[in-house]
């Protein structure tokens, strides 16, 4: 799966960085390393395949930015700018809304109500499931996107970016730090 492989590989290319310039670096190592397992067991173990060839693809928006949402007088949200817009799994598209850094400091309720609100498509048996695979893999996708952050920070940044990341790299640590945990919190079942 390219999201597992995608953590390995930041793990291995980041991971002895981080444990060689941080006093507490080994120690997030560990915790990094851990929640990759933890994906992988996850995923190997839950009892549907989210890869692409095996999910009924939906239209979906693949954009987190709650800057293009319109609020309805009904109650209902309805998005602009769908640019990025494309085929794919409905979950991966809702669990990315909870754990896109954009959208880190919504409180749990807001995440609650959007997640309740994000219609189902119909005839998904499976969609609960993937997206609770999804919920995994992002959270701690998104504890090493911080990561690559904080590399950047020291050294510059690593790729062409649109967002260039702040170079506060105490800021970032302490981002990293707070993303490891969100992470952590949803291995231990509290989203």
């Amino acid at each position: 799966m390219p999201y597992l492989d995608e953590l390995h590989s930041f793990l291995a290319e980041n991971g002895p960085w981080l444990v060689a310039i941080d006093p507490e670096g080994r120690d997030l190592y560990d915790r990094l390393e851990r929640l990759v397992d933890g994906c992988a067991a996850f995923v190997a173990t839950t009892a549907v395949d989210p890869g692409r060839e095996s999910v009924p693809l939906r239209l979906c928006r693949v954009d987190p930015n709650l800057a293009n949402a319109v609020w309805s007088d009904d109650g209902r949200v309805r998005w602009v700018d769908w640019e990025y817009s494309g085929w794919g799994d409905p979950a991966l598209d809702l669990a990315d809304l909870r754990w896109h850094a954009a959208l880190s400091s919504l409180t749990k309720g807001q995440h609650v109500w959007l997640r309740n609100s994000y219609r189902r498509p119909a005839g998904d048996d499976h969609f609960e499931l993937r997206l609770m695979v999804w919920d995994r893999l992002l959270a701690t996708r998104w504890a090493f996107l911080i990561l690559r952050w904080l590399w950047s920070g020291h050294h510059g940044p690593d790729r062409v970016r649109l967002t260039r990341p702040p170079n506060d790299v105490v800021a970032l640590r302490t981002r990293l730090v707070r993303f490891i945990e969100r992470a952590e919190q949803v291995v231990a079942g509290d989203r």
